[in-house]
């Protein structure tokens, strides 16, 4: 009986030094990515004055189209005159998305601005997505910018693994 208590407690000892040395290795060790199924898509609408009435309309269009296939994909809305602003978050409820991409849109008829910052609003969209999973910005922009550097922003969601459509 002694043989086998003096075997069970060196194991003890043994398996206690393994434990502490992983655990004082672990800052040293390198990190591990995990992939995630998740898939997010923020659509930046330009509501600038060179857009009017039948490009928030045409935008109106699409991104409802669009929400109504999403299936599990996570949606957000971000609009842009000179300055950006989110109009419908990534973790709002499913239920009450559609109402509010509708009034996201219907919201920026009323708000029609002269400036128009695309770099800002690419820049806010990125700060929207999750840091995991497939994540695309969807631009609906005639491109026409009066403030910012949008292929400056562009260059640093795509290094940050971020589509841009």
């Amino acid at each position: 009986m002694n043989a086998i208590k003096k075997l069970l407690e060196g194991k003890a000892l043994y398996f206690r030094f393994i434990a502490v040395a992983l655990l004082l290795a672990t800052p040293f060790l390198p990190a591990v990515e995990m992939s995630s199924d998740r898939e997010s898509v923020v659509f930046v609408v330009d509501r600038s004055m060179s857009i009017g009435p039948e490009g928030f309309a045409e935008a109106e269009r699409f991104i409802d189209q669009a929400h109504a296939q999403r299936g599990e994909t996570e949606v957000a809305v971000v609009s842009f005159d000179s300055h950006p602003r989110v109009d419908l978050d990534l973790g709002q409820p499913r239920s009450e998305a559609s109402r509010s991409i509708e009034e996201a849109i219907d919201d920026t008829e009323d708000e029609i601005s002269r400036g128009s910052n695309l770099a800002e609003a690419i820049a806010l969209a990125r700060a929207q997505l999750p840091p995991e999973g497939t994540r695309r910005i969807v631009l609906l922009t005639d491109g026409h910018e009066t403030d910012g550097d949008s292929r400056e922003q562009a260059r640093i969601t795509a290094e940050q693994g971020i589509t841009i459509d």
